[in-house]
C-alpha cells in the first residue's frame, strides 16, 4: 500500500451517502406528518365549530318563533337533540332541562329570566 491510501483511510470518516439521505428523508417525512396532523385538527375544528355555532344560531331563531305558542317544558323538548342541551328559566323562575349536559348546565348558567338558552 502507498502512503497515500493510508493518510485518504486514517482521515476524517463521513457517514454513507445511502445513511445521510435516508436519514434526510425520514426527517422531512416527521415534519410533514406533524405539519398534515396539526392542519387537520385545526381545519376540523374550525368546521365544527361553524356547525355548533349554526345549530345554537338556528334553535335560538326556533325558540324565539315558539316562545309564546308552546308550553315551556314542551319548547326546552322541541329544541333539544343533535348534541345540543336546553336550559330555559321561565320568567316566573321555573328552570326546564333537557339534553344530555342539561342538569349541569342548569346547576352553572343561572339562566337570565325569561331567557331560552340552547347550550351545547
Amino acid at each position: 500500500m502507498s502512503s497515500r491510501t493510508a493518510g485518504v483511510d486514517s482521515g476524517l470518516r463521513t457517514p454513507s451517502l445511502r445513511r445521510r439521505v435516508t436519514l434526510v428523508v425520514l426527517a422531512l417525512l416527521a415534519v410533514m406528518l406533524v405539519t398534515l396532523a396539526v392542519v387537520t385538527d385545526v381545519v376540523l375544528e374550525n368546521r365544527l365549530d361553524g356547525q355548533l355555532r349554526q345549530r345554537l344560531s338556528d334553535r335560538a331563531s326556533v325558540a324565539s318563533a315558539l316562545v309564546d305558542q308552546v308550553e315551556p317544558r314542551d319548547l326546552a323538548r322541541r329544541l333539544e337533540g343533535d348534541g345540543v342541551s336546553v336550559v330555559l328559566e321561565t320568567s316566573s323562575g321555573q328552570v326546564y332541562a333537557e339534553g344530555p349536559l342539561a342538569g349541569a348546565a342548569a346547576a352553572q348558567s343561572g339562566a337570565s329570566e325569561g331567557a331560552q338558552t340552547p347550550q351545547a
